[in-house]
């Protein structure tokens, strides 16, 4: 599940989900979106969920939600990390991790670039219910020492139909829109 796509140059690879392995794995299009090989493996040993990897300000950003109690609970908080590199083995983390300690918004959904600026696209959690709906933030400060967002959006708040929408990704690349409906 939560497949996050992203392009290094002419090459377009992907973070699959992978933290029942306990690491964090980048894979490398083959024939895209058809053939995935194995790129690297950037972090072992931990419990982490929807990683996203995005170039800003020459430097490589991984957002990731890290469960530090040992289990399977990535709902609660967002980690930080930066590199020279978007495949490097050694990722500094932001002394401020995690950035958000929150359940009913840490939980990354994907993101999204416009006209200069970053969204992060969070899940909505509700009692009792995973990924109910999403929200989306305007990263507003993003460096080595600090991390600030500004929500801008909740879908639940916004869409108004007979329907309810039961969907907590959303994904923009090359003016297509990727939502999750479950």
């Amino acid at each position: 599940s939560f497949p996050y796509v992203f392009d290094v140059g002419n090459d377009a690879y992907i973070l699959p989900e992978s933290h029942e392995a306990r690491e964090i794995r980048i894979y490398k299009a083959n024939d895209y979106p058809k053939s995935w090989a194995l790129h690297k493996i950037i972090k072992r040993n931990v419990s982490a969920a929807d990683t996203i990897i995005l170039e800003f300000n020459n430097k490589f950003w991984m957002l990731t939600n890290i469960d530090t109690s040992g289990g399977a609970e990535h709902c609660s908080e967002l980690h930080i990390f930066y590199s020279d590199s978007f495949d490097s083995l050694d990722w500094t983390p932001l002394a401020l991790n995690p950035v958000i300690f929150d359940s009913r918004i840490a939980r990354n959904g994907g993101v999204i670039f416009e006209n200069n600026k970053i969204y992060r696209v969070f899940q909505i959690q509700e009692f009792n219910t995973y990924g109910s709906t999403f929200g989306i933030a305007e990263i507003t400060v993003l460096t080595e020492s600090s991390y600030e967002e500004r929500i801008i959006y909740l879908a639940d708040k916004i869409i108004k139909s007979d329907v309810k929408y039961n969907g907590h990704t959303l994904s923009i690349q090359d003016n297509i829109l990727a939502l999750d409906k479950f």
